[in-house]
């Protein structure tokens, strides 16, 4: 399966890249992506362990951005790497004056997630909603970090990769809001947990 979800990870990059010369958006992740390990190499400062936060775009980025401001209250050293997928995140949040460094996150291939994962040594990574990226998990869990994982959803009906999630994660903890499956809450306080306890 891991063939093939690679294989597929290169067609999207071909794809991309072929859009960009018509799509603004595609244009922009391109660059981004492409310029990612640069900006990383001239910002990160290698005696320092950063705590990763990725979002997909702007939408993931504001249902995570609680644990942030969380994080930054209650331990304001902490230094946080931010990363997003998306140009409509990266643009708008580019500045955020809560984030350290924040960055386009490579496209996620066996060795970009090798050299991503190397390079910053996080103390933590937290991936917001349904960020799956097999590689920069096994890169993270390659690296010797604990792979922590919370599912969250109305109900239970919406957990959505959780066996994938359980074969990747050293740990799966599993919210919903009307408390129908796992423990009854929001994905906030499962990830604020992790945080405090690991």
């Amino acid at each position: 399966m891991r063939f093939l979800y690679n294989i597929g990870i290169y067609l999207y990059q071909l794809a991309i890249f072929i859009a960009s010369f018509f799509n603004t958006k595609a244009k922009k992740l391109r660059i981004g992506q492409a310029e990612a390990f640069i900006v990383l190499k001239q910002k990160i400062d290698p005696n320092t362990r950063y705590v990763w936060f990725h979002a997909a775009s702007l939408g993931e980025f504001e249902q995570g951005r609680p644990v942030i401001e969380q994080l930054k209250k209650e331990k304001p050293d902490t230094k946080i790497l931010l990363t997003f997928f998306s140009p409509s995140g990266y643009e708008i949040r580019k500045n955020y004056a809560l984030a350290d460094i924040v960055s386009y996150l490579p496209l996620d291939t066996a060795s970009a997630a090798k050299k991503f994962v190397e390079m910053l040594n996080p103390s933590k990574a937290i991936f917001i909603k349904y960020e799956f990226w097999p590689n920069y998990l096994q890169a993270l869990k390659a690296a010797g970090n604990r792979v922590i994982t919370v599912l969250a959803g109305r109900n239970k009906d919406l957990i959505i990769l959780e066996k994938e999630m359980r074969e990747s994660s050293d740990e799966v903890i599993i919210m919903t809001d009307d408390g129908s499956y796992g423990r009854k809450g929001l994905v906030t306080e499962g990830v604020e947990e992790v945080i405090k306890r690991e």
